[in-house]
Protein backbone atom coordinates (compact mmCIF):
# COMPACT_ATOMS: atom_id res chain seq x y z
CA UNK A 1 0.00 0.00 0.00
CA UNK A 2 1.13 3.36 -0.93
CA UNK A 3 0.64 6.80 0.61
CA UNK A 4 1.28 9.97 -1.54
CA UNK A 5 2.11 13.22 0.81
CA UNK A 6 1.43 16.04 -1.79
CA UNK A 7 2.44 19.91 -0.88
CA UNK A 8 2.38 23.36 -2.46
CA UNK A 9 5.48 22.10 -4.75
CA UNK A 10 3.96 19.64 -5.65
CA UNK A 11 4.07 15.54 -5.39
CA UNK A 12 7.15 14.02 -2.83
CA UNK A 13 7.45 10.27 -1.63
CA UNK A 14 8.66 10.82 1.83
CA UNK A 15 9.31 6.52 3.19
CA UNK A 16 9.32 8.24 6.94
CA UNK A 17 6.22 10.57 6.57
CA UNK A 18 4.40 7.55 4.48
CA UNK A 19 4.82 5.15 7.38
CA UNK A 20 3.41 8.21 9.84
CA UNK A 21 0.54 8.47 7.56
CA UNK A 22 -0.29 4.84 7.58
CA UNK A 23 -0.22 4.44 11.17
CA UNK A 24 -2.41 7.51 11.07
CA UNK A 25 -5.17 6.37 8.84
CA UNK A 26 -5.30 2.62 11.03
CA UNK A 27 -5.42 4.37 14.41
CA UNK A 28 -8.30 6.53 13.10
CA UNK A 29 -9.84 3.84 11.66
CA UNK A 30 -9.55 5.44 7.89
CA UNK A 31 -10.33 3.24 4.63
CA UNK A 32 -7.77 1.72 3.07
CA UNK A 33 -8.12 3.71 0.11
CA UNK A 34 -7.45 7.07 1.71
CA UNK A 35 -5.08 9.50 0.86
CA UNK A 36 -2.97 11.71 2.93
CA UNK A 37 -2.97 15.79 1.44
CA UNK A 38 -0.72 18.05 3.74
CA UNK A 39 -1.17 21.88 4.38
CA UNK A 40 -0.93 24.75 6.56
CA UNK A 41 -3.30 26.18 8.76
CA UNK A 42 -4.02 30.11 9.20
CA UNK A 43 -7.16 32.21 11.37
CA UNK A 44 -10.68 32.44 9.70
CA UNK A 45 -9.43 36.06 9.61
CA UNK A 46 -6.42 37.66 10.08
CA UNK A 47 -6.67 41.51 9.31
CA UNK A 48 -3.94 44.44 9.76
CA UNK A 49 -5.99 47.58 10.67
CA UNK A 50 -4.87 50.81 10.20
CA UNK A 51 -6.01 54.24 10.60
CA UNK A 52 -7.50 57.02 7.61
CA UNK A 53 -5.86 59.44 9.12
CA UNK A 54 -2.47 61.13 10.53
CA UNK A 55 -2.16 61.86 13.80
CA UNK A 56 -0.36 60.64 17.71
CA UNK A 57 -1.70 58.14 19.47
CA UNK A 58 -3.25 58.88 22.90
CA UNK A 59 -4.39 55.44 24.57
CA UNK A 60 -4.20 52.10 24.01
CA UNK A 61 -7.41 50.27 25.14
CA UNK A 62 -6.61 46.37 24.08
CA UNK A 63 -3.14 44.60 24.85
CA UNK A 64 -1.40 41.97 22.84
CA UNK A 65 -3.28 38.96 23.40
CA UNK A 66 -6.52 40.11 24.50
CA UNK A 67 -9.54 39.36 23.22
CA UNK A 68 -11.86 42.16 22.11
CA UNK A 69 -15.52 42.02 20.80
CA UNK A 70 -16.67 43.91 17.50
CA UNK A 71 -17.17 47.33 17.85
CA UNK A 72 -14.94 47.85 20.43
CA UNK A 73 -12.02 50.91 20.63
CA UNK A 74 -8.89 49.29 20.54
CA UNK A 75 -6.96 52.50 19.54
CA UNK A 76 -7.41 56.08 19.43
CA UNK A 77 -5.52 58.36 18.08
CA UNK A 78 -5.10 62.13 19.68
CA UNK A 79 -8.66 63.93 18.93
CA UNK A 80 -8.83 67.33 20.96
CA UNK A 81 -9.41 69.33 18.21
CA UNK A 82 -11.87 67.42 16.22
CA UNK A 83 -13.73 67.11 19.86
CA UNK A 84 -13.77 70.82 19.63
CA UNK A 85 -14.87 71.26 16.20
CA UNK A 86 -18.10 68.56 16.83
CA UNK A 87 -19.27 70.46 20.33
CA UNK A 88 -19.37 73.73 17.59
CA UNK A 89 -20.55 71.98 15.17
CA UNK A 90 -23.44 70.52 17.10
CA UNK A 91 -24.16 74.05 18.82
CA UNK A 92 -24.34 75.03 15.28
CA UNK A 93 -27.00 72.81 14.40
CA UNK A 94 -29.33 72.75 17.09
CA UNK A 95 -29.37 76.40 17.29
CA UNK A 96 -33.24 77.49 15.68
CA UNK A 97 -33.59 81.28 16.21
CA UNK A 98 -32.93 82.19 13.26
CA UNK A 99 -35.11 79.56 11.41
CA UNK A 100 -38.05 80.60 14.12
CA UNK A 101 -37.74 84.10 13.25
CA UNK A 102 -37.64 83.88 9.94
CA UNK A 103 -40.86 81.22 10.11
CA UNK A 104 -42.43 83.53 12.15
CA UNK A 105 -41.88 86.55 9.66
CA UNK A 106 -43.37 84.55 6.87
CA UNK A 107 -46.43 83.64 8.56
CA UNK A 108 -47.41 87.23 9.92
CA UNK A 109 -46.84 88.49 6.07
CA UNK A 110 -48.79 85.93 4.64
CA UNK A 111 -51.73 86.89 7.10
CA UNK A 112 -50.89 90.74 5.88
CA UNK A 113 -51.30 89.93 2.31
CA UNK A 114 -54.44 87.82 2.75
CA UNK A 115 -55.37 90.33 4.10
CA UNK A 116 -54.77 93.13 2.18
CA UNK A 117 -55.83 91.15 -0.93
CA UNK A 118 -59.69 90.90 0.48
CA UNK A 119 -59.51 94.46 1.07
CA UNK A 120 -58.32 95.30 -2.54
CA UNK A 121 -61.03 92.45 -3.71
CA UNK A 122 -64.25 94.02 -1.73
CA UNK A 123 -63.33 97.82 -1.50
CA UNK A 124 -60.66 98.75 -2.86
CA UNK A 125 -59.17 100.51 0.31
CA UNK A 126 -55.57 99.57 -0.40
CA UNK A 127 -54.05 100.39 -3.88
CA UNK A 128 -53.38 97.68 -6.51
CA UNK A 129 -49.31 98.91 -5.97
CA UNK A 130 -49.92 98.44 -1.84
CA UNK A 131 -51.20 95.17 -2.72
CA UNK A 132 -48.17 94.27 -5.18
CA UNK A 133 -46.03 95.48 -2.28
CA UNK A 134 -46.91 93.35 0.06
CA UNK A 135 -47.32 89.84 -2.31
CA UNK A 136 -43.55 90.82 -3.47
CA UNK A 137 -42.62 91.19 0.62
CA UNK A 138 -44.38 88.42 1.04
CA UNK A 139 -42.39 85.90 -1.37
CA UNK A 140 -38.99 87.95 -0.62
CA UNK A 141 -39.56 86.78 3.46
CA UNK A 142 -40.57 82.95 1.82
CA UNK A 143 -37.66 82.73 -0.01
CA UNK A 144 -35.43 83.71 2.87
CA UNK A 145 -36.88 81.09 4.85
CA UNK A 146 -36.17 78.61 2.22
CA UNK A 147 -32.43 79.69 1.74
CA UNK A 148 -31.80 79.43 5.83
CA UNK A 149 -33.73 75.69 6.04
CA UNK A 150 -31.35 75.13 3.35
CA UNK A 151 -28.56 76.16 5.46
CA UNK A 152 -29.58 74.24 8.46
CA UNK A 153 -29.45 71.16 6.33
CA UNK A 154 -26.02 71.95 4.91
CA UNK A 155 -24.98 72.53 9.13
CA UNK A 156 -26.37 69.39 10.25
CA UNK A 157 -24.63 67.31 7.70
CA UNK A 158 -21.48 69.43 8.78
CA UNK A 159 -22.11 68.26 11.71
CA UNK A 160 -22.51 64.90 10.95
CA UNK A 161 -18.94 65.22 9.13
CA UNK A 162 -17.31 66.47 12.17
CA UNK A 163 -18.18 63.34 14.06
CA UNK A 164 -17.50 61.04 11.81
CA UNK A 165 -13.91 62.75 11.22
CA UNK A 166 -13.84 62.36 14.78
CA UNK A 167 -14.88 58.65 15.24
CA UNK A 168 -12.20 58.19 12.16
CA UNK A 169 -9.32 58.40 15.15
CA UNK A 170 -10.59 55.60 16.24
CA UNK A 171 -9.18 52.32 15.89
CA UNK A 172 -12.24 49.97 16.33
CA UNK A 173 -12.44 46.11 15.92
CA UNK A 174 -14.23 45.08 12.79
CA UNK A 175 -14.94 41.56 14.16
CA UNK A 176 -14.36 39.44 17.60
CA UNK A 177 -11.22 38.13 18.09
CA UNK A 178 -7.74 38.48 19.62
CA UNK A 179 -4.96 40.89 18.83
CA UNK A 180 -1.94 39.73 18.13
CA UNK A 181 0.40 43.11 18.14
CA UNK A 182 0.52 46.25 18.21
CA UNK A 183 2.99 47.82 15.55
CA UNK A 184 3.12 51.33 17.34
CA UNK A 185 2.86 52.67 20.86
CA UNK A 186 1.53 55.63 23.07
CA UNK A 187 3.40 58.69 21.86
CA UNK A 188 4.13 57.95 18.37
CA UNK A 189 2.97 59.05 15.24
CA UNK A 190 1.17 57.50 12.67
CA UNK A 191 0.84 58.30 8.58
CA UNK A 192 -2.67 57.02 7.05
CA UNK A 193 -2.74 53.51 5.92
CA UNK A 194 -0.14 52.53 7.78
CA UNK A 195 0.08 48.93 10.15
CA UNK A 196 -1.08 49.69 13.67
CA UNK A 197 -2.73 46.65 14.69
CA UNK A 198 -2.76 42.81 13.50
CA UNK A 199 -6.41 41.01 14.73
CA UNK A 200 -7.22 37.59 13.77
CA UNK A 201 -10.12 35.53 14.62
CA UNK A 202 -8.85 32.06 15.01
CA UNK A 203 -12.20 30.63 16.81
CA UNK A 204 -12.65 28.59 13.20
CA UNK A 205 -9.52 28.24 11.65
CA UNK A 206 -9.18 27.19 7.63
CA UNK A 207 -6.57 24.23 6.59
CA UNK A 208 -5.07 25.27 3.14
CA UNK A 209 -3.62 22.39 0.85
CA UNK A 210 -2.64 21.87 -2.35
CA UNK A 211 -4.00 18.55 -4.65
CA UNK A 212 -3.22 17.32 -7.57
CA UNK A 213 -6.20 17.66 -10.45
CA UNK A 214 -7.13 14.54 -10.77
CA UNK A 215 -7.46 13.87 -6.89
CA UNK A 216 -10.22 16.89 -6.41
CA UNK A 217 -13.29 14.64 -7.55
CA UNK A 218 -13.14 13.28 -4.14
CA UNK A 219 -13.93 16.59 -2.59
CA UNK A 220 -16.88 19.20 -3.13
CA UNK A 221 -17.98 22.30 -1.30
CA UNK A 222 -19.61 21.74 1.83
CA UNK A 223 -18.11 17.99 2.26
CA UNK A 224 -17.32 16.58 5.98
CA UNK A 225 -13.72 15.96 5.95
CA UNK A 226 -11.09 14.60 8.66
CA UNK A 227 -8.05 16.31 10.00
CA UNK A 228 -4.96 16.27 12.07
CA UNK A 229 -3.41 19.31 12.97
CA UNK A 230 -0.20 19.42 14.34
CA UNK A 231 3.34 17.45 13.35
CA UNK A 232 4.49 14.23 13.82
CA UNK A 233 4.48 14.37 17.32
CA UNK A 234 0.80 15.65 18.39
CA UNK A 235 -1.97 15.42 16.65
CA UNK A 236 -5.46 16.86 16.74
CA UNK A 237 -8.04 15.02 14.95
CA UNK A 238 -10.72 18.01 13.59
CA UNK A 239 -14.03 17.66 11.29
CA UNK A 240 -13.98 20.26 8.88
CA UNK A 241 -15.80 21.43 5.79
CA UNK A 242 -14.88 22.45 2.65
CA UNK A 243 -14.72 25.51 1.66
CA UNK A 244 -13.44 26.60 -1.79
CA UNK A 245 -11.96 24.31 -4.92
CA UNK A 246 -9.86 26.58 -7.18
CA UNK A 247 -11.70 26.37 -10.40
CA UNK A 248 -8.32 26.33 -12.20
CA UNK A 249 -5.45 24.21 -12.33
CA UNK A 250 -2.09 25.79 -11.58
CA UNK A 251 0.01 25.01 -14.76
CA UNK A 252 3.55 24.87 -13.00
CA UNK A 253 2.83 22.28 -10.54
CA UNK A 254 -0.36 20.93 -11.91
CA UNK A 255 -2.47 21.48 -8.43
CA UNK A 256 -5.72 22.70 -7.25
CA UNK A 257 -6.18 24.98 -3.99
CA UNK A 258 -8.64 23.54 -1.60
CA UNK A 259 -9.14 25.43 1.48
CA UNK A 260 -11.31 23.69 4.98
CA UNK A 261 -12.94 25.45 7.49
CA UNK A 262 -13.45 24.07 10.82
CA UNK A 263 -13.94 24.96 14.76
CA UNK A 264 -11.49 25.81 17.13
CA UNK A 265 -13.36 27.65 19.61
CA UNK A 266 -11.42 25.23 22.25
CA UNK A 267 -8.30 27.44 21.08
CA UNK A 268 -5.83 23.92 20.75
CA UNK A 269 -4.78 24.73 17.02
CA UNK A 270 -2.71 27.66 16.95
CA UNK A 271 -2.79 28.90 13.49
CA UNK A 272 0.26 28.28 11.55
CA UNK A 273 1.06 24.57 12.52
CA UNK A 274 0.38 22.53 9.27
CA UNK A 275 -1.86 19.71 9.25
CA UNK A 276 -2.94 17.00 6.84
CA UNK A 277 -6.39 16.00 5.16
CA UNK A 278 -7.47 12.40 4.80
CA UNK A 279 -8.96 11.72 1.35
CA UNK A 280 -11.58 8.89 1.42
Amino acid sequence: MSYIILNKIGFKKNTAVSIMAILVLFAFNYPVAAMVVRGITEPFIDATLSATVQGRIASININDGMYVTKGSVILSLASEQEVLEVNRRKLISESRAELNVAVSRVELLQAEKKATQELYNKTQSVSKEDLHKKILECKTAEEELESIRTNKIKEDLEYKIAAVQLNERNIVAPFNGTVVKHFLQIGENCNPQQPLIRLVDAYKCRFTAFIADGLTHRLKVGAKVYLNIGDSRYWIRKIGSVEHISPVVDPASGLREVRVLFGNEDGRVNPGVPGSMILE
